[in-house]
């Protein structure tokens, strides 16, 4: 296999085939280590990976082609949509298929599967209990004509199915020539106080998300009001079919943090933000990753194998998948992975004339959530793995510079030299949009790459003292004890602040005090006087403000004994005239001959 890079290869499934009888493939899903696909005549084929075996080829009660097959997660349930609108239901262990008569003549295009049935399967494997009722819990279906539909499915019987939400207007394309089918569809839980769901759908030129409860039909009925005030994301579109993927961290404990949409002008990628400061939810635009245009290994053009779908000529990929940093491309004559940070083309994988002959142009990239692994189908049967073994080195620094700090120290792993560059440049980051408490705590935490003085330096330029004071005690709490002289320097730096900070409150409080003076001499043949409850009030808050302020300078003197002058510190507080934190800091240090000296030499006898 050709081979850019060593983050991906891709290798054949030489255990999987298809009997040319069956017809090509024309669709295909894979989930937990077991891969399905359909065929144009309307065989539905299914094979486990582990154990290198097909379990089963079964053809539709119609004996018509497939449209489209849909798999959940756990691989216990499986959708079958026909070329003439027909759907069925497949529970994978019974092998028999239950008809959605409700759905007839209705072209489902996309499935959103319960995550709690997935869960629910989980934990009765793993805790080896007994098998609750087959359900599917309530999905969601969206179909060719724009709308979404609710079907529970339970025990092989249809419980429920109604429509729960569609777009405005009739038929398969909009006035505007758009196509109005919801070829993707995601329902998410929400680990709320309220039953509550994140639902996101796409049809090729729109992205739309719903959020409420506490049931999922509930959630579009809130919707009205929300699509009105721009609930969506538009991107120009003439083409007929879209993919929509999430994107977790681990599935399905986690939830979903990001989801890419194949679009004309490219894959746009968003930021989910399930619950923002005020509890709602959104997506955030992270970019548009453009398509290439010629391949990186030979540059020559793409090919157009078969003109199936005029769309093709617009370079837009026939099917999609996404990895953690990286989108899997798919074209009728190869296979192109480009890193979403740094748009360079990591891996590509084109067919030669005699590879297409044999095993036909590729069809679908299937995404296996549970395994996350990733598999290419081609119309006669061949099976690919893309093996995903390391998505570079530089993933950290094209993560931090896309202020995805939390991502890129997840993917420094454990190298300190990259993980202080990381916060580094989240420090920055943070000092640039104000936030420079926060900043102070990570410049301390890399002093080998900001020095103590420029630190400083750039927190005092802007007047931000706390700031500044945090930062240097921070530094102290890190500094090795080898190092005393530079821990002298920074102690003796923040009791000056820390005593321009008091002199400066002192200030303060003195001429509120003197305006109170002269406010009730200016008042005082009046006959309605100024209140003195009042003035103590103003008065003692600034008091409370001093005795705080006093109260952490003390503190520190003597938690920082050790690297404390005491002479330095005596001659700083005496030229401030700070007479009673000298006594309290003479007291401290148990020098009452030098205060006794320091008195004298100012006569102060009494």
């Amino acid at each position: 296999m050709e081979d850019i890079g060593s983050a991906f290869r891709l290798e054949r499934l030489t255990e999987w085939r298809l009997d040319i009888t069956k017809g090509l493939i024309v669709s295909a899903a894979a989930a937990n280590n077991v891969l399905f696909a359909g065929t144009d005549l309307g065989w539905l084929l299914a094979f486990e990976i582990l154990q290198e075996k097909q379990l089963f080829a079964i053809q539709c009660p119609n004996k018509e082609g497939v449209h489209k097959i849909f798999v959940d997660p756990s691989s216990v349930h499986a959708l079958i949509c026909t070329i003439s609108g027909s759907s069925f239901y497949l529970h994978v262990s019974s092998q028999k298929f239950t008809v959605l008569a409700d759905l007839k003549f209705i072209w489902i295009e996309s499935v959103a599967w319960n995550k709690k049935s997935v869960i629910d399967w989980y934990s009765t494997i793993n805790s080896n209990a007994k098998k609750s009722r087959c359900t599917t819990r309530p999905i969601l279906i969206g179909t060719r004509q724009g709308e979404i539909f609710e079907i529970v499915i339970e025990d092989r019987k249809v419980r429920k199915c109604e429509c729960v939400w569609e777009l405005s207007g009739f038929g398969e394309i909009t006035a505007e020539g758009k196509s109005r089918s919801i070829q993707g569809i995601e329902v998410e839980p929400l680990a709320t106080a309220k039953k509550s769901y994140f639902i996101v759908c796409c049809t090729p030129s729109r992205l739309y998300h719903f959020y409420g409860g506490p049931n999922i039909s509930d959630v579009f009925q809130q919707a009205e009001g929300f699509l009105q005030r721009r609930g969506f994301h538009e991107l120009p579109s003439s083409i007929r079919h879209t993919e929509l993927h999430l994107a977790y961290k681990e599935y399905p404990q986690a939830q979903p943090h990001a989801l890419c949409w194949l679009t004309q002008p490219g894959v746009f990628y968003g930021r989910i933000r399930l619950r923002d400061e005020s509890g709602q939810t959104s997506i955030q635009s992270d970019g548009l990753l453009e398509y290439p245009s010629k391949n990186v290994a030979t540059q020559d053009d793409f090919v157009i194998i078969e003109d199936v779908d005029k769309d093709i000529k617009t370079q837009v990929p026939i099917s999609m998948g996404s990895s953690k940093l990286h989108s899997i491309l798919l074209y009728q004559d190869r296979l192109v992975c480009i890193h979403s940070l740094s748009k360079r083309t990591s891996f590509s994988y084109k067919l030669n004339e005699k590879e297409l002959k044999s095993i036909g142009p590729f069809c679908k990239i299937a995404h296996d959530r549970c395994q996350d692994t990733f598999w290419v189908f081609s119309t006669k049967g061949a099976c690919f793995e893309v093996l995903i073994e390391d998505e570079g080195t530089d993933s950290w620094l094209f993560l931090a510079r896309a202020k995805r700090f939390d991502e890129a120290l997840e993917s420094a792993g454990d190298s300190i030299k990259r993980r202080k560059e990381i916060l580094a440049m989240k420090a920055e980051q943070l000092f640039e949009i104000g936030q420079y408490e926060d900043a102070a705590q990570l410049y301390a935490e890399v002093p080998t790459i900001f020095g103590f003085s420029e630190v400083a330096s750039k927190f005092l330029q802007i007047g931000n003292r706390k700031a500044a004071t945090r930062y240097g005690l921070a530094r102290l709490k890190t500094m090795p004890p080898k190092n005393l002289i530079q821990s002298t320097i920074i102690a003796t730096w923040l009791v000056q602040l820390f005593l321009d900070e008091l002199q400066a409150e002192r200030m303060i409080g003195f001429r509120g005090r003197s305006r109170a003076v002269i406010d009730s001499n200016k008042f005082q043949k009046s006959s309605i006087s100024p209140s003195s409850q009042g003035t103590r009030n103003f008065s003692g808050r600034k008091t409370n403000r001093e005795s705080s302020l006093k109260k952490k300078l003390l503190g520190f003197l003597e938690d920082y004994e050790d690297c404390i002058d005491a002479n330095t510190v005596f001659r700083l507080i005496s030229e401030r005239g700070m007479d009673d934190i000298l006594e309290s800091y003479a007291i401290l240090k148990e020098e009452r001959e030098w205060l006794i000296d320091h008195f004298c030499s100012k006569m102060l006898y009494i």
